[in-house]
């Protein structure tokens, strides 16, 4: 990943193209990134897959307005299959069947090597999935080094990489 130094009224005038929303007033855009974190017990995870659900259904989630519908992926790596299940049908209780939605149980995958990023985007694009949710993000990124992955509209984009891997 190369970084560019710009003064900064040079980057103030520069054209750059509107960014959509996704969800509320930008608070989630396409090439946006978001984190959800907080102590052990507080429902991430169940809010996280309620936001996937709700973004993949085009439906309002938490009184925030979704203005478009995504393809993604709950890649879950803590919640055991049978207790996913219970949280899941409880959500299409609420936010309706998703054909949108894709969910996998993940509790030992690591993303820590090429070839396992070359599979993990191969699968993406295949089913052209448009957001990941990482669940949880240090378990399944591993390593010392944060990595995050984001989608944008049929495009795949490595924000940080493992030394000697994957840079986009």
């Amino acid at each position: 990943m190369a970084i560019e130094i710009v003064k900064f009224d040079d980057f103030l005038d520069s054209d750059i193209p509107e960014v959509p929303s996704i969800m509320g007033e930008n608070l989630i855009v396409p090439q946006g990134r978001v984190i959800i974190y907080g102590q052990p017990g507080s429902y991430k995870s169940f809010a996280t897959a309620q936001l996937c659900r709700a973004m993949a259904n085009g439906v309002d989630w938490l009184g925030y307005e979704m203005k478009a519908k995504a393809r993604t992926l709950y890649l879950q790596g803590e919640v055991v299959p049978k207790m996913m299940q219970t949280r899941g049908l409880s959500m299409r209780a609420e936010y309706g069947d998703s054909r949108n939605t894709f969910y996998s149980y993940a509790r030992d995958l690591t993303l820590n090597k090429e070839g396992y990023w070359v599979e993990f985007e191969n699968k993406i694009l295949a089913n052209k999935i448009e957001f990941i949710f990482l669940d949880p993000l240090s378990q399944l990124l591993g390593g010392s080094e944060v990595m995050m992955v984001t989608l944008e509209r049929g495009s795949i984009g490595w924000m940080y990489s493992v030394p000697g891997q994957r840079q986009v």
